[in-house]
């Protein structure tokens, strides 16, 4: 009987191989572990040169008793069946059958990758990808592709790999669920398949639970929570309980209870299932059509409105790894030209996962997204080097990434465009409306928001209406901004208190000097800190300049300090820590109606122990009043118009002092950045200026190495045949 017959009426598992040079053993010895009645498919799938007769099928045939067939346009897929696609070939499942087709670009080594894309659209949690020895970076996006929608994602050990470009290229994207050596895959699948969700059909979805496995589920999100510091409560339990059930099935664990424990036990484990949880399907111009509809009925008319001195601004919430972004930008810059336009742009890409982030940033692909990417705009916006693509500076300068949660975080503002493509999905119904409000928040009137196929759209109302025929797109209605309001993000995870620095002896010379410091300001208030602005001691009446922030407990004196006054205390701090010297800051209006009496600050360094380093003295008292200007004949007539003149001076001069605070902050931060990306800029143009060079060479070599190594590969194992038949027939010949 099928190990995985429960699936058999269901829908077919499918296996997907993909090797080039020196994954011809590999593939012999999976098939030799792997039992004739798994109740899988197999599809093989390898680079080869078309013109030499591949001995691959004959080959296999000698190892597996399951039936060895080169896979046709319109082959019906069968369990316990290999099918092989060789040389230059696109294969697609359309359904139960496989679909070939001739690669576009002869030597374009992209075959693996496009069929893990398909594999991964037609099977969802049901494809395994397996990706083994070969030159190049083919497979890395299409594995990455399998392990979005749910699939398992294995990739041979690369210090057994004859070749290991492909495995580490893999490797390379975070995306791959084990590296293993091929005598341990075939064990490895086989209890995955019997343990995960897509060996007990009906088990996928939350509501088909009990109530027991309800419980724990629930259990495993909260404490998932606390650990990692990213609430998953507004994702949907389906989608949460299937990322589960998979990484049961990796990890060999069969009881969702035996699971929590492990996740208690081990702390790579709990990072493994929350980047399962974040992992988000995206590549570059995904639903090409739909991109074309963006470009015509958003991009072309938003630039062409656009004036000399406007900036386009966008931003692509769950951006993910920044392929989404960079098509944006592409479209955006290419229609610039057309309409010979020159205006800034900004594109802000924002995702709740800030390794995904870092990947984006890097800007490094493999060379799979040339499936993707038009020719014209990979000559045109990246640079190749090897076997990657990397993003070029004018994409560089456009897109901004940072980590943000869309349904807790502030969002951005004044939007042109709002790209969120296949994340609300995820997410529960009452969580989608809380986006909607917030895209149209951020969004400018007769702004556009750009939603996937599978997206829910908002129900009818006064914030968005349609923009296309098919409601992916949406223009924001001119009516009055909602009102935004953001939960507070609280930290479930128990924060350590920091040691306890000023206890003892220390607590009572910062007691002295608090004292010595009030010597000279008998009515002030005074809090001690380091250099980094955590507070060591107060003493006086603090309590009427600094309040408590809410939310996580922050005992820093800019935390505990309104804005603009905590801009201004951070700017003066740099000008006291660099000069030695004290500064003092006049018109901190206190309150927030700016009501109550303005308040002097003086900031005083004073010298602490070797350990602690400086010590700064915040000195807080009212500021003095104004001596009187009238005559007392006078005074009583204008007292009125004479305080309000005074107040709405004090108003101004803080203002003005706020702002001069902030520019220079600016100023300041600019040139750090400046410096810093001049420096980044002139290595990385050494560096590229010394791989162009080596570049085309490397290629055409690597190419047809790959091509003679299969071919030397499979002639081998043709001669050891050949040998075998010569020996047993003269064997045969002596006995007779």
């Amino acid at each position: 009987m099928s190990r995985v017959e429960a699936t058999a009426h269901d829908r077919l598992c499918i296996v997907g191989i993909g090797g080039s040079a020196g994954s011809l053993q590999p593939i012999i010895e999976f098939f030799e572990k792997m039992p004739s009645d798994s109740g899988l498919a197999f599809v093989v799938v390898y680079h080869a040169d078309d013109s030499a007769k591949s001995q691959l099928d004959d080959i296999l045939s000698r190892y597996t008793q399951m039936p060895v067939l080169t896979a046709k346009d319109g082959t019906k897929l069968e369990a316990d069946t290999i099918y092989l696609v060789r040389g230059h070939t696109h294969a697609t499942i359309d359904g139960d059958t496989l679909r070939t087709s001739p690669a576009e670009r002869h030597g374009a080594f992209d075959v693996i990758d496009f069929f893990f894309r398909s594999l991964a659209e037609s099977r969802s949690e049901r494809a395994i990808g397996i990706l083994l020895s070969g030159s190049g970076s083919d497979g890395a996006q299409g594995l990455r592709e399998i392990r979005a929608l749910g699939g398992l994602t294995i990739v041979q050990d690369p210090d057994e790999a004859e070749w290991d470009s492909m495995p580490l290229a893999a490797i390379r994207t975070g995306f791959v669920d084990r590296v293993l050596p091929v005598a341990r895959m075939a064990e490895m699948i086989l209890d995955y398949v019997e343990r995960s969700a897509i060996a007990v059909p009906g088990h996928t979805d939350h509501e088909d639970l009990d109530n027991e496995s309800v419980s724990a589920i629930e259990a495993l999100i909260t404490f998932l929570h606390r650990q990692h510091d990213i609430d998953f409560r507004s994702y949907k339990r389906s989608t949460l309980t299937r990322r589960i059930q998979r990484r049961m099935g990796i990890c060999h664990v069969g009881n969702i209870r035996d699971y929590h424990d492990l996740l208690k036990r081990n702390s790579e484990e709990v990072e493994e299932l929350a980047q399962d949880m974040l992992v988000g399907v995206t590549s570059f111009f995904r639903d090409p059509e739909a991109f074309e509809d963006l470009r015509e009925h958003v991009i072309e008319p938003m630039i062409r409105s656009k004036g000399p001195d406007d900036v386009v601004r966008v931003w692509v919430p769950g951006a993910s790894t920044g392929e989404e972004a960079y098509s944006i930008a592409m479209l955006i810059q290419d229609v610039m030209g057309e309409q010979e336009k020159t205006l800034p742009v900004k594109i802000f890409a924002s995702d709740v996962d800030p390794n995904a982030v870092q990947f984006a940033r890097a800007g490094k692909y493999a060379e799979g997204i040339s499936t993707s990417v038009p020719d014209e705009y990979l000559k045109r916006f990246f640079d190749k080097q090897n076997h990657f693509y990397t993003v070029g500076e004018q994409l560089r300068e456009d897109v901004l990434f940072t980590t943000q949660n869309i349904l807790s975080d502030p969002p951005f503002s004044q939007l042109d465009l709002i790209s969120c493509r296949n994340v609300l999905i995820y997410i529960k119904p009452e969580g989608q409306e809380t986006a909607f409000r917030i895209f149209g928040f951020a969004l400018r009137p007769d702004g556009y928001l750009f939603l996937g196929t599978s997206d829910a759209t908002p129900e009818p109302g006064d914030l968005f209406e349609r923009a296309n025929a098919d409601a992916r797109i949406l223009r924001r209605t001119k009516t009055k901004q909602p009102i935004l309001d953001l939960p507070a993000r609280a930290r479930v995870r128990p924060m350590p208190f920091a040691p306890a620095r000023t206890r003892g002896v220390a607590g009572g010379r910062l007691a002295r000097i608090n004292r010595d410091v009030l010597l000279e300001h008998f009515t002030a208030a005074v809090v001690l800190t380091n250099e980094a602005g955590e507070v060591l001691h107060f003493f006086g009446p603090t309590s009427k300049y600094l309040q408590h922030p809410t939310g996580e407990a922050k005992l820093n004196i800019l935390a505990m300090t309104e804005e603009p006054v905590a801009t201004r205390i951070r700017l003066a701090v740099r000008e006291v820590l660099d000069s030695n010297e004290r500064e003092q800051l006049q018109g901190a209006t206190r309150g927030a109606s700016g009501s109550d009496p303005t308040t002097q600050i003086t900031i005083v360094p004073v010298a602490g122990s070797e350990e602690e380093g400086r010590i700064l003295a915040f000195i807080f008292e009212n500021a003095p009043e104004r001596p009187a200007t009238k005559p007392e004949t006078e005074a009583a007539g204008s007292a009125g118009e004479e305080s309000r003149v005074q107040e709405l001076e004090t108003d101004l001069e803080a203002t003005r002092q706020d702002l001069q605070a902030t520019i220079r902050e600016l100023q300041r931060a600019n040139e750090d950045l400046v410096g810093a990306n001049e420096e980044i800029m002139s290595m990385n143009a050494e560096l590229q200026s010394a791989n162009e060079e080596l570049q085309t060479s490397t290629e055409e070599l690597h190419s047809v190495n790959e091509e003679l190594t299969t071919v030397n590969q499979q002639l081998n194992e043709k001669i050891d045949m050949v040998s075998q038949t010569n020996a047993d027939l003269e064997n045969l010949l002596k006995a007779a």
